[in-house]
This record gives structure tokens, C-alpha cells and sequence, in this order.
């Protein structure tokens, strides 16, 4: 029996390997760039990821107004050297 249930989990674990990464990955609802090489992008389960390297722009305080309340968790890569006033 033991054997039986390991079998299907390791075939449950084979099929799902080769899913495609987009069937488990949020959707992108809003995406552009704040910086000279910095991108970020926003996804329908409320993360925003901003991702590149050096110093992000500036922002007046109405640029996030549009996505403000969609936002519930914000990741910023390593490469990032300034967060951009009010960004």
C-alpha cells in the first residue's frame, strides 16, 4: 500500500514538473520602467516586482495613485541602489 502512494505521488510529482510555469505564475496586469535600466511589474495578486540595477526616478505623488490599492506586497531586486522619491 505504502509503495502504492508513493508511486502516484512521485508520477503526480513527474507530471507537474513539466507544466508549463506560466499555468502556476499571478498575471501581469501593468508593467514599465522607472529608471534607466529598472523595470517593474505589477501582478493580479498584488505584487509589485521592480527588477534591474542602479537608481530609480523620482515620482509626483499622483503616479501611483492608478494601482495604489492593488499593491500588497512590493519585492525589489538587490541591484536596486536608490528607491525614487515618492515611488
Amino acid at each position: 500500500m505504502k509503495k502504492q502512494i508513493l508511486g502516484v505521488l512521485l508520477c503526480l510529482a513527474l507530471v507537474l514538473s513539466f507544466a508549463p510555469q506560466t499555468a502556476f505564475a499571478a498575471d501581469e496586469i501593468a508593467r514599465g520602467t522607472c529608471g534607466d535600466n529598472i523595470t517593474w511589474t505589477l501582478d493580479d495578486e498584488g505584487t509589485l516586482t521592480i527588477d534591474g540595477w542602479g537608481e530609480m526616478n523620482a515620482y509626483p505623488n499622483y503616479c501611483a495613485e492608478k494601482y495604489i490599492q492593488e499593491i500588497k506586497k512590493a519585492v525589489i531586486s538587490g541591484g536596486i541602489t536608490n528607491i525614487g522619491e515618492a515611488a
